[in-house]
């Protein structure tokens, strides 16, 4: 037996880490899905794109064919992106669209007060 005390690892050294050290970490974030994640044209867009791109040389219809190929190279999800991102959320309530129907929903409402109301004078005799 040993007359030394035992030796207590001091809390700042991880108990894990290998007595070399960890290596650097050249990928800084390079790895893994991050935000970009299925940005591009997957496998089924791509094949039905290619599919409305021959039609449409078939048809000769250059709208479709068109519509085709930026299907299939990703161009469509990406001008479909753009124009969510562009869409205004609180647009319609900015408008007035929603208060016009409010207003209407309301004067139903009233119409069936009104009637309840009525009711109530016809049942009690009051005039």
């Amino acid at each position: 037996m040993s007359d030394s005390p035992p030796t207590v690892p001091s809390p700042s050294a991880n108990a894990t880490a290998p007595d070399d050290g960890y290596p650097e970490q050249l990928h800084a974030g390079k790895v893994g899905y991050g935000p970009n994640y299925k940005k591009g044209a997957g496998l089924g867009d791509k094949i039905t794109g290619f599919k409305e791109e021959v039609k449409g040389k078939v048809t000769h219809n250059p709208e479709l064919a068109q519509k085709g190929h930026d299907r299939r190279t990703g161009e469509l999800k990406r001008k479909e992106a753009e124009a969510d991102d562009k869409q205004n959320p609180f647009a319609a309530a900015e408008d007035g669209e929603n208060k016009e129907e409010n207003k209407e929903e309301n004067k139903e409402e009233d119409k069936v007060e009104e009637g309840k109301a009525e009711d109530k004078h016809e049942s009690t005799g009051a005039v």
